[in-house]
């Protein structure tokens, strides 16, 4: 009988404790041999980057990423995969307030 009510308490009570987990944090990890910031603009600007994120990994010929408006844009020969997905990009920018990357073609 203990179970029984042991296995009905965590049914209900249970779905109530996921309301109060906090969401994982997203984490963008980009590796450069070299980069430069400008203090004056808050600019980075990073040549030959690599950034991934979850399962996506992006390389990128060139990379500048403003820190105040949490922007990030790039031109050239991009290479873009994710598992088995491959594909190319001509330019990308990431706007950091809509969490929003374009690519084109």
């Amino acid at each position: 009988m203990r179970k029984i009510i042991f296995c009905v308490l965590a049914f209900f009570f249970f779905p109530s404790l996921l309301l109060f987990a906090q969401e994982e944090e997203v984490v963008l990890t980009i590796t450069t041999p070299q980069a430069e910031y400008d203090a004056e603009t808050g600019k980075i600007v990073a040549q030959v980057s690599t950034f991934t994120w979850q399962d996506v990994k992006v390389v990128c010929p060139f990379l500048e990423i403003d820190t105040q408006t949490q922007e990030a844009r790039s031109e050239g020969n991009i290479s873009i995969s994710w598992s088995d997905f491959q594909a190319q990009a001509r330019a990308l920018y990431y706007q950091g307030k809509e969490n929003r990357l374009n690519f084109w073609e």
